[in-house]
């Protein structure tokens, strides 16, 4: 009976198999777009073409792009503050009245009322222009729209670093349950061996019906963890798929990573901070906000004080159209002249734009003490996690070897008669448990790594 069932099971995968070579054989894989080029997902994804398909695909980070249009515009419309301003007009008037006279002929009022209708045209061509010689406040808001745009585009480098972050750990999240699924195959295979050898001695007469029953069981209980690690690597590649923004059913894969560090947690973690300090983009967009600040406070309290101002204009007029485009240069009036314009009350408006501005520069100074802090933070998390994530490492490796050797001798003792079935299935539970954690200690230090890298501010650089 025990045979029928190990028939059935190897059965059931060669179908499996011919079927997914089949459908495979008849679906063509799909690309995807990455700049001018493609990217066939036939092929194993690194971890370089996951996070570049993601910066260009990302809807998200795309929006966040054009948060870097708007801030330029804003500077755009400041440094116009600063720059000459020339109109022009054109104009055309006709007027036309009309009066009620009494009639005369050769100077004899002969009665009755004669109307009258008096027409006057004319046209005008007038240029006018003017510059603001002196305004430290409009200099201010350049200044400080200049920053705002500083921090706008630092602001967008942490939005990439976040997302590579992001795409770093679905990546080893996939790499994660392939493993397990290594894992669940190994311990599926060594639940085969036990039945066997269960049932080759149950043959011989060497041990009870029932050993030959339990290892059916944890045969099944094996095959139905290793389906459901299958289940767990399809659900990462949809997620990983729809990340990079290919269809969900893509059979997206990825490369194998590289080994470990040898000496992980060998960092300088006050080195790591201060570097943190320097590089992380949302550190200098807190910088930069700050400095915006400060510019807006100026600008705000200059607005107390006069600006100088230049202008000019130019008109020439005439009765009709052709006359003003005629002989341009006669019959022109032109002017130029300086004003100093000093606003002494404007209903405490600048008085509120002080204090407004005020609570704004102490807020971006507590943004950026507060950046400081999460950054420092971060770090120390980081190396923390790579610390555990190390000894836990050092740990589970010597669990497998161990366990290993358990399953070893349990199997033995069990064949030679000094040992039972129950004692060998829990030394093979042993090892597969420590072979899971293995691989989830792995992949913790890979992401602590990357999460090192978030940290410090060096993922996802330009």
């Amino acid at each position: 009976m025990s045979n029928q069932v190990l028939d059935r099971l190897r059965a059931r995968r060669a179908a499996m198999g011919l079927i997914l070579a089949a459908g495979l054989a008849l679906t063509t894989l799909p690309t995807v777009a990455r700049g001018e080029d493609t990217v066939d997902l036939g092929e194993p994804l690194s971890l370089e073409d996951v996070i570049r398909l993601a910066v260009e695909r990302n809807l998200g980070y795309q929006q966040r792009l054009l948060t870097i249009d708007s801030a330029e515009g804003n500077l755009l419309s400041s440094r116009a503050q600063l720059m000459p301003n020339i109109r022009s007009s054109l104009g055309y008037t006709r007027n036309v009245s009309n009066s009620a006279a009494p009639r005369v002929v050769d100077g004899n009022l002969v009665g009755g009322v004669e109307n009258k209708t008096d027409v006057s045209v004319q046209s005008s061509l007038q240029l006018s222009g003017g510059l603001p010689l002196l305004d430290p406040s409009a200099w201010q808001s350049v200044k400080a729209s200049s920053r705002s745009l500083d921090a706008t585009k630092a602001d967008v480098d942490r939005g990439r670093q976040s997302l590579a972050y992001t795409m770093t750990q679905q990546y080893f999240e996939l790499v994660r349950a392939k493993q397990l699924t290594e894992v669940s195959v190994q311990a599926y295979q060594l639940s085969q061996e036990q039945l066997q050898r269960a049932q080759a001695l149950y043959d011989l007469g060497s041990v009870a019906r029932s050993d030959v029953l339990q290892a059916q069981v944890n045969l099944a209980s094996a095959d139905r963890d290793r389906i459901s690690a299958l289940t767990g690597v399809e659900q990462q590649r949809a997620r990983l798929a729809v990340a990079i923004g290919a269809p969900v059913d893509a059979p997206v894969d990825v490369d194998e990573p590289g080994p470990l560090p040898s000496s992980p947690t060998s960092y300088d973690e006050p080195a790591l901070i201060g570097e943190a300090m320097d590089s992380r983009p949302d550190i200098r967009a807190a910088e930069f906000g700050l400095d915006a600040a400060k510019h807006s406070l100026s600008a705000s309290k200059w607005n107390r004080w006069p600006t100088l101002n230049a202008s000019a204009s130019w008109r020439k007029s005439g009765d009709g159209p052709s006359d003003v485009f005629d002989k341009l240069n006669r019959e022109i009036n032109y002017g130029a002249g300086l004003s100093l314009d000093w606003t002494l009350f404007d209903g405490l408006n600048t008085k509120g734009s002080i204090e407004r501005s005020q609570a704004e520069l102490a807020t971006r100074r507590r943004a950026l003490e507060e950046a400081e802090l999460q950054a420092a933070l971060e770090v120390r998390e980081a190396h923390l996690a790579i610390q555990n994530a190390t000894e836990s490492i050092r740990s589970a490796e010597e669990g497998v070897r161990l366990a290993e050797e358990s399953a070893k001798l349990q199997q033995a003792l069990y064949e030679s008669g000094g040992g039972t079935l129950l004692e060998w299935n829990n030394a093979q539970v042993e090892l597969t448990r420590a072979r899971v954690s293995l691989v989830q200690a792995q992949v913790d230090l890979r992401l602590a790594l990357a999460q090192l890298d978030l940290a410090v501010g060096r993922i996802g650089s330009r």
